[in-house]
């Protein structure tokens, strides 16, 4: 940890204790000592050649700052198999010229290494596709020494051919499943309100609470089947989003309106904090109403009866902040890493008492991330109440 201490003194100097910063910089460090060492073994090629580069399951291949390779290993030139003529001249822009060819997008891979020879202090990551299927996650980082001087550039490949094909076996799996179970659920509700409106004669109290009980979970379960359809799309990178410019206060108003019944139900207050020149937003609209829907139901969810929830935004730079908070349950500590996972319920005590499939705030958090946006959480602990917020580009990047 980096560990900053301060003194407290008020406005006639008086000591009023001592403030305390901490700051957890392993992930640097580590990053730093690993940098360091890269540094140190590209002085000497033969120490790189014999040692923990052809150890790694990771395809490596380090170029000095005219391009030309001054390492690589054997699992970099399985991966894009190049042949020995190609090797023997140790020149980057060959290795990658070769490769262009065996690649799913070419043009793509080209670009960003034109970009980064541009730009020698950028950090690079993505996903490399090749035509027979194969993936490989890819990884570059500047090599500069001490003293700021470029030193030539790492490239870290690793195949995550098996781990993609998982993926899309999973969300093929889920999305077959759900397809499936829909049509026979709509069915079981499809009676089950026939049957609960007395359509065919009446029934008696126990008959008609356990057609509810029916028709509730029902509705429920297929509220569920929904979500996942949805995170499946968006997984998969099929969800496409229609952007459009219009009001953020009208947009945040029209879906606090549609909670008014069932905020009269638990006596829950509601406000709304938008500055009337907060302006116009570019977005999916139909998605950010889903987001917000998403949010501003868990906080009633959440909340007991005479709580109270409410939405603030405001503008910040290019970009517009939303804040949904609520005087609910609150989150306690151990449990905020974990907020976000898919299929997640926590207070456990609270929650049973509660419909909720376990999906919200994940398909939030990748429709905020579709837009460009960051999406956090606040909490003080249980029975603190809890503030969700986000943030959303005012305009649009063009999208390729």
């Amino acid at each position: 940890l980096d560990r900053y201490s301060s003194p407290l003194i008020d406005v006639n100097g008086k000591d009023q204790g001592r403030a305390w910063f901490f700051r957890d910089i392993t992930d640097q460090k580590r990053l730093a000592k690993e940098k360091q060492e890269m540094l140190m073994r590209v002085k000497d090629e033969k120490l790189l050649s014999d040692s923990l580069v052809n150890t790694t399951v990771d395809g490596i291949l380090v170029v000095n700052p005219e391009g030309k390779a001054i390492l690589f290993n054997e699992n970099f030139v399985q991966m894009f198999n190049i042949p020995k003529e190609i090797l023997a001249t140790k020149d980057g822009s060959k290795f990658a010229g070769y490769s262009l060819k065996n690649l799913k997008a070419p043009n793509k891979f080209l670009k960003e290494i034109k970009e980064l020879n541009l730009h020698k202090d950028r950090k690079s990551r993505d996903e490399v596709e090749f035509k027979d299927g194969k993936v490989l996650d890819r990884y570059s980082s500047p090599l500069i020494d001490v003293n700021g001087k470029d030193q030539g550039r790492a490239w870290f490949f690793r195949d995550i051919t098996d781990r993609i094909r998982a993926l899309h076996a999973k969300s093929e799996f889920l999305a077959n499943m759900s397809h499936e179970l829909r049509t026979p659920l709509n069915s079981v509700i499809g009676f089950s309100e026939v049957l609960n409106a007395e359509t065919f004669g009446p029934l008696n109290e126990k008959q008609k609470s356990y057609m509810n009980y029916v028709l509730r979970s029902g509705k429920h379960l297929l509220l569920l089947i929904n979500d996942i359809l949805s995170l499946v799309k968006v997984e998969e990178g099929k969800m496409e989003l229609f952007f459009s410019v219009f009001p953020v206060k009208k947009a945040l108003e029209t879906s606090l309106i549609l909670l008014k019944e069932l905020l009269a139900e638990k006596k829950i207050e509601s406000s709304l904090e938008v500055p009337e020149d907060i302006g116009n937003i570019e977005a999916d609209k139909r998605r950010l109403k889903e987001i917000i829907d998403n949010l501003l139901s868990n906080a009633v969810k959440f909340t007991p009866v005479g709580g109270k929830i409410g939405i603030k935004a405001w503008r910040r730079s290019e970009e517009i902040e939303f804040e949904i908070w609520d005087t609910g349950v609150g989150i306690a500590v151990e449990n905020m890493s974990k907020i976000f996972a898919v299929f997640t319920r926590i207070e456990p005590s609270f929650s049973k008492a509660t419909e909720g499939t376990g999906l919200g705030l994940s398909y939030a958090k990748k429709l905020v991330e579709l837009h460009g946006g960051r999406i956090w959480i606040k909490s003080d602990g249980l029975g603190k109440g809890t503030a969700v917020s986000f943030t959303l580009p005012i305009k649009q990047k063009k999208r390729k």
